[in-house]
């Protein structure tokens, strides 16, 4: 294995536990990472304003990879220096399609997530399936647009759609339709949930062009996560790490498999291949 310079790491199903926090022994071990010149980058499916501000105030992390990998943030300048975003065209086909169905949609652009305010009630979070860590992150950070199809249609350079689906039915059909639509690539979050993003985007992608930026070599990066959204950096990493709680499938692309997202993955990370 060689020398890991900088470890990106997913969020919710790995940094942090099961109650949706980040551990004191998670945040002692990204500041030894620090100290041994390790960078540590949250590469999250949530925008940049929801990613907790315990990590976004961190003065050990400086770039943040956010809505799966459509942006990286540097936090010194409070500039995007990676941008991979859906054009408005293409998101409006999407959305299209997404209006066709039963869905609850969200989407993120300029590092916020915006949520239909008519739909954000603990009925409709049921009748769409609505994965219970979404529902609180949603109701945390979201900003709630009354007039969401409208800004929704007017938004240029989205950079992900969050969506669930009352019927499972209709999730398969969806992802059988943007598997035909150019520049469109989705990852599985949860049952009946998509993210929804650009194809030339994705966590994998973003955390190479982070390393060519910063003159890390690509074996050198590692990247740990939890599911389907985390496959392309766990595959594009030097070495791909994956907690014990992931599904088999993803465990089956990891080189090694670690403790769960309850038994401080940063931690573990450090203690056991960090030389």
């Amino acid at each position: 294995m060689a020398e890991i310079k900088l470890i990106a790491t997913d969020l919710d199903g790995t940094l942090l536990n099961t109650t949706g926090e980040i551990t004191p022994e998670n945040l002692d071990a990204i500041h030894a990472l620090a100290q041994r010149g390790v960078l540590l980058v949250p590469a999250s499916g949530r925008s940049y304003s929801e990613m907790p501000e315990v990590l976004r105030s961190h003065p050990d992390i400086r770039y943040y990879l956010y809505s799966n990998g459509a942006a990286v943030m540097d936090s010194v300048t409070g500039e995007n220096i990676i941008e991979m975003c859906i054009p408005k065209a293409r998101s409006n086909r999407v959305l299209d399609l997404l209006f066709s169905m039963e869905t609850h949609i969200t989407y993120r652009h300029r590092g916020v997530c915006v949520a239909d305010a008519s739909q954000q009630t603990e009925e409709a979070y049921a009748y769409y399936n609505m994965w219970q860590r979404h529902r609180e992150v949603i109701e945390q950070f979201a900003v709630y647009e009354p007039d969401f199809k409208s800004r929704a249609y007017d938004a240029d350079g989205v950079e992900m759609f969050a969506v669930y689906f009352h019927s499972e039915a209709e999730f398969e059909a969806c992802k059988t339709a943007l598997s035909a639509m150019e520049g469109i690539g989705f990852a599985s979050i949860a049952y009946c949930g998509l993210e929804i993003f650009s194809s030339d985007a994705g966590k994998g992608r973003a955390l190479l062009a982070l390393a060519d930026k910063l003159g890390i070599a690509h074996e050198e990066t590692a990247a740990v996560g939890d599911s389907d959204n985390d496959r392309s950096m766990i595959l594009a990493a030097g070495t791909g790490f994956v907690v014990s709680n992931a599904n088999d499938a993803l465990k089956a692309d990891a080189d090694e498999v670690i403790c769960s997202n309850d038994e401080h993955a940063m931690r573990w990370i450090l203690d056991h291949f960090i030389k």
